[in-house]
């Protein structure tokens, strides 16, 4: 049987704040370029139109023409001319991730064919596998019992649950990011079961095996 794939969801990467006024100017020269060659991806309405960016970068590269060895008044408008650029740009890249993200299957092409760079959605962080190793310590404190487990990956923290029964209720008694916990206020001379979830970004491990100690 064949297993179907989850197509990867690509994402638009301009990084405007990086570049310089002179390759935003081949950028914006390069997205118009392609968009106009490509125009089976792009339908109407296309917002903003290829046009409108293709003259916001002709007036960006007219601004910077305008100000080498030119005074502060250029030099502003300059500054000017650049900010409408990336106001543009952003917008373009908004559209084509739009496009992009309605064909999850070719969003790279999609993304590729409007000469935009790409990066992958971030991997999700896998559920936390559950803990091997758990020791329950008898610690001459009253009342007390000391818990220790070995880490695994991916935790954020770990849920403590105790009962005074193998099969009993099990109530969470402490959530700590560390790997012990000293868990108090227990009846002096019971014996109590105790065992610890891992909690990740993105889910809660399975059980850890049960251990057991008598409260000092």
């Amino acid at each position: 049987m064949n297993k179907s794939i989850k197509a990867l969801r690509y994402f638009v990467k301009l990084e405007l704040a990086a570049k310089t006024a002179d390759e935003k100017i081949t950028q914006g020269n390069a997205i118009c370029m392609a968009m106009l060659n490509n125009s089976s991806y792009f339908i109407d309405p296309v917002n903003p139109t290829i046009a409108e960016l293709q003259l916001i970068t002709d007036n960006l590269e007219a601004a910077l023409i305008a100000a080498v060895n030119a005074g502060n008044t250029q030099k502003a408008a300059l500054a000017n001319a650049e900010a409408m650029y990336d106001i543009t740009a952003d917008r373009m890249g908004f559209y084509v991730q739009s496009i992009a993200d309605s064909d999850l299957e070719h969003s790279l092409q999609i993304i590729q064919a409007a000469a935009m760079d790409t990066r992958k959605a971030r991997a999700k962080t896998p559920i936390p596998n559950a803990i091997e190793e758990i020791n329950a310590i008898y610690t001459n404190v009253t009342g007390t019992i000391l818990v220790k487990w070995k880490g695994t990956k991916y935790a954020r923290f770990f849920n403590i649950y105790i009962s005074n029964a193998p099969n009993g209720e099990w109530k969470l008694i402490a959530t700590t990011p560390k790997r012990k916990t000293l868990i108090e206020n227990l009846q002096s001379g019971m014996r109590y079961y105790i065992k610890v979830f891992v909690a990740g970004t993105n889910g809660i491990s399975p059980e850890s095996p049960t251990a057991s100690c008598i409260a000092a």
